[in-house]
C-alpha cells in the first residue's frame, strides 16, 4: 500500500511538472520553497531514472523529467551520461509537498562547484556553473 501511495504521488507530481515549459524550474507555493543542497546526481534504471542523493543523509530526491536525455538544465546531461555521477551544490525546487517515507519529486534550478566522477573512479572539476534558462 505504501509503495502504491509513493507511485501515485510521484506520477501526480510528474504529470503536473510535464505541463511546465522546459527549463521552467520555479518555486511553487503549494509544494514548498526552492532550497540549496550538496548532492550526487546519477542516472540509472527504474521508476525514477534520475536521482539526487543529499550527501550526508539517507535522503534521495526523484527528478522530473526522469529521462536523463531530457534532464534540465541541459548542461547537466553530459555530466551524468554513460554511468558518470555528478557531485555539486544544487538549487532544487520541490514539485510536491514533502511526505514521510516517500521520494520527493524535484526539478533542478542550478548546479555549481561541479565534480564529475567517471565510472572508473577518476574525477574532474567542471569550471562553469550550470543554470536553467
Amino acid at each position: 500500500m505504501r509503495a502504491a501511495r509513493t507511485l501515485i504521488a510521484f506520477v501526480g507530481a510528474a504529470l503536473s511538472a510535464s505541463g511546465t515549459a522546459a527549463g521552467a524550474c520555479r518555486e511553487d507555493a503549494s509544494a514548498g520553497a526552492c532550497f540549496s543542497i550538496h548532492g550526487r546526481l546519477a542516472a540509472g534504471k527504474g521508476s525514477s531514472a534520475v536521482r539526487l542523493w543529499i550527501v550526508g543523509t539517507q535522503r534521495t530526491l526523484a527528478l522530473s523529467p526522469d529521462d536523463p536525455a531530457q534532464l534540465e538544465p541541459a548542461c547537466l546531461r553530459e555530466d551524468v551520461a554513460d554511468g558518470k555521477r555528478l557531485y555539486a551544490d544544487f538549487v532544487v525546487c520541490p514539485l510536491a509537498p514533502d511526505r514521510a517515507g516517500t521520494i520527493r519529486p524535484m526539478c533542478i534550478q542550478s548546479a555549481s562547484h561541479r565534480i564529475v566522477e567517471e565510472p572508473n573512479g577518476d574525477a574532474r572539476a567542471v569550471a562553469a556553473a550550470c543554470t536553467a534558462p
